[in-house]
């Protein structure tokens, strides 16, 4: 399968697919994969997903396995047993909203766990996204030590907190890590700066709106973040919050190196993978502005600085679409 969804992306070209391999089978936290297989069919990593992995022993072993792959382990910091039927951050905000609550501790839990392990066999694990203050402190430490640890954090997370769920009582918010307070925001955005955090993730989650259009409650957690990702960020960027080269090299370079990838290199008579975006223009989010198939956005008919005039997949226009060229075209 994995084989398969490499050929597929790239006879397709219209992006670059990087699979993640399952650590254990069908992600049950119970049996380690053919790590090894799952390498030489083309995965950049393992992960069992948002799974929970909750025996800590089978978690050693498969770090253990992993490093010997030389790959990275992908972990979701979610203790399920604290965070179960939370729906949004455990706090203040939620106690007015009458929502069951997701304390920090089910994240912080699984990023303390993580950290002990990585300094016990010393396996390279990305963590994310991550929301939490006392998450982003942990990894700084676990850094300044030499310990093989990254982590990302969404750009939703950079933008709101969850007194805009008590404000806008919009299930677009409703998200997984869920929004947290202003001072774990605060804290993400100091992360990021100082590069504790490496990478910005998108957080897509597409989601019809049978899944979001019912009561809090009930909604599906996801959020659209493809088309959001560079404007929140950019955003943040105007507002002095961080320099655009941060912002664009957590866009870029960073999530090739928490994957372990060859960075990306512009460099003449080189195919290139680039988005050429103009910094001083703005893009309303209209649903015919939208590409995915879902609206589940909260920013559907405001804007976002930027806007996006291309994009390149190994020198072929991808963005606004044309016609396939030929390698040599390309050049």
């Amino acid at each position: 399968m994995v084989e398969y969804f490499v050929r597929r992306s790239r006879e397709i070209g219209s992006a670059r697919l990087v699979p993640i391999g399952a650590l254990t089978k069908d992600r049950k936290g119970e049996r380690l994969t053919e790590m090894f297989d799952l390498r030489q069919g083309g995965a950049a990593g393992f992960g069992d997903g948002v799974s929970d992995f909750a025996d800590a022993g089978l978690m050693r072993r498969a770090l253990e396995y992993a490093s010997a792959t030389g790959l990275p382990v992908f972990e979701f910091p979610n203790n399920p047993s604290l965070s179960a039927g939370g729906v949004m951050h455990e706090g203040a905000v939620s106690t007015r909203l009458g929502l069951k609550g997701v304390p920090r501790a089910a994240e912080e839990a699984r990023v303390y766990r993580a950290i002990a392990l990585v300094r016990l066999t010393g396996a390279a694990v990305h963590l994310g996204p991550i929301s939490a203050a006392a998450s982003v402190e942990a990894i700084r430490r676990a850094k300044v030590e030499g310990l093989p640890v990254t982590c990302a954090v969404t750009a939703a997370h950079l933008r709101f907190i969850d007194e805009d769920i008590e404000a806008g009582w919009s299930t677009c918010l409703k998200v997984m890590p869920v929004l947290r307070a202003k001072e774990d925001r605060e804290a993400l955005i100091e992360g990021l700066r100082d590069g504790t955090i490496d990478a910005i993730a998108t957080g897509h989650g597409a989601m019809g709106l049978v899944d979001k259009q019912v009561p809090f409650p009930k909604a599906e957690f996801g959020m659209l973040g493809l088309q959001t990702a560079l404007g929140i960020a950019l955003e943040l960027s105007q507002a002095g919050g961080l320099s655009m080269a941060r912002i664009l090299g957590a866009l870029s370079v960073g999530p090739a190196r928490c994957l372990r990838q060859a960075l990306p290199i512009i460099q003449k008579g080189r195919p290139a993978d680039l988005v050429m975006f103009d910094p001083s223009e703005e893009t309303v989010f209209t649903a015919e502005e939208i590409q995915s198939k879902a609206v589940n956005t909260p920013y559907l008919g405001q804007s976002l600085p930027g806007r996006i005039h291309g994009t390149w997949v190994d020198g072929l226009r991808v963005f606004p679409t044309q016609a396939p060229k030929s390698t040599e075209e390309r050049k």
